[in-house]
């Protein structure tokens, strides 16, 4: 049935099961909560759905600390660290006594683009004796890796599909073969016959065996 007004809908256009959970504990023998820490995985404060968006401000005011975790590419652009780093809220953190106590998790780190941290940065680097320049190096030497990278995947792509093309020569020429080979068992089936008829004494079993 479709959902009551209010409701969400899953992506198959049933009803989800959120609204009627509050919360979901998930206990086990982990070594870095053996203090007794428990960590909280909460929406975010700039959720879109409200209900989603009242629980996170609640729950934030009863946590001792807060991680915000996002991807390194987009942190500085993330609207919940911005929400964060807000007046109101480093107000409430200072008055909660929290103040010291966010802290920003960046994930996905390997995923850095060499000209973005060249041109961020290229400026501070050139303050520092040798460090513009060993920059430039490392970015002149992963470009290279880059280039190195697409070409040996192109030519795996290209073995690869001279690797299949060969297969269908090899699978077309199996199919012949057999063809021939049944068109010279037949054909040596009706010789025999013919001689067996009285016909002149020629046999062919030499060609119906030429594959074997």
């Amino acid at each position: 049935p479709p959902p009551e007004a209010g409701e969400e809908e899953g992506e198959e256009g049933e009803a989800e099961d959120w609204p009627l959970i509050q919360n979901v504990t998930l206990a086990g023998p982990w070594h870095v909560l053996r203090s007794g820490a428990c960590l909280v995985d909460l929406p975010g404060v700039r959720d879109a759905n409200v209900v989603r968006n009242k629980v996170a401000q609640r729950r934030l005011t009863a946590c001792s600390g807060i991680w915000v975790v996002a991807p390194i590419m987009r942190a500085v652009d993330d609207r919940t660290a911005k929400e964060l780093l807000g007046e109101q809220f480093k107000r409430r953190l200072l008055m909660d006594g929290l103040m010291d106590n966010v802290s920003f998790v960046c994930t996905q780190t390997d995923e850095l683009e060499v000209s973005d941290i060249w041109k961020d940065h290229h400026k501070e680097a050139a303050t520092k004796p040798g460090r513009a320049e060993r920059m430039r190096e490392l970015h002149e030497r992963m470009g290279r890796a880059a280039k190195a990278q697409v070409k040996l995947e192109h030519e795996e792509i290209d073995k690869a599909e001279s690797v299949r093309a060969l297969e269908r020569a090899a699978k077309a020429a199996k199919k012949e073969a057999r063809e021939a080979k049944k068109q010279a068992q037949e054909a040596v089936k009706a010789w025999e016959q013919k001689v067996a008829a009285g016909g002149p004494a020629v046999t062919l079993r030499a060609v119906a065996d030429a594959d074997g």
